[in-house]
């Protein structure tokens, strides 16, 4: 979760395999989109938001499942714009989620399962989720 300026930001994503991963993109507080993107091997720059008003704006990105392993190295934003110096507050509630692979994200690729992790649960309650496999 970070605030940023501008109309643009971009996440720069390291990877240990070439793989595809599921990720969730909240702009301020509204989930924008769920996408399966590939992520390849090494690091490289995915589009997070672009084409927004020249203001502050909040951008989460939740990853939905557990396959595809990948690191945030830090956020390429246009020139002259930066991130915000203070970060969002914490939710003062949080919530872990206990269960099997579909929790995990697992079973996501089928449509009757869309929004149905328990991250998409603890966006609507406003507060932290993890998911684990047992």
């Amino acid at each position: 979760q970070a605030k940023f300026n501008g109309t643009s930001l971009y996440a720069i994503l390291s990877a240990t395999t070439n793989d595809y991963i599921r990720i969730n993109i909240i702009e301020d507080d509204a989930v924008v989109r769920s996408e399966k993107i590939p992520i390849a091997y090494g690091s490289d720059s995915y589009e997070l938001a672009t084409g927004l008003e020249d203001k502050t704006h909040k951008i989460e990105i939740v990853k939905e499942t557990a396959f595809g392993r990948w690191t945030l190295l830090g956020f390429e934003l246009e020139d002259g714009k930066d991130l915000d110096p203070d970060p969002p507050a914490r939710p003062g509630r949080k919530l872990v989620f206990y269960g099997d692979s579909n929790l995990a994200g697992d079973s996501l690729e089928h449509e009757q399962n869309k929004n149905q992790s328990g991250w998409s649960l603890a966006v609507k309650m406003q507060i932290c989720a993890a998911g684990l496999s047992i």
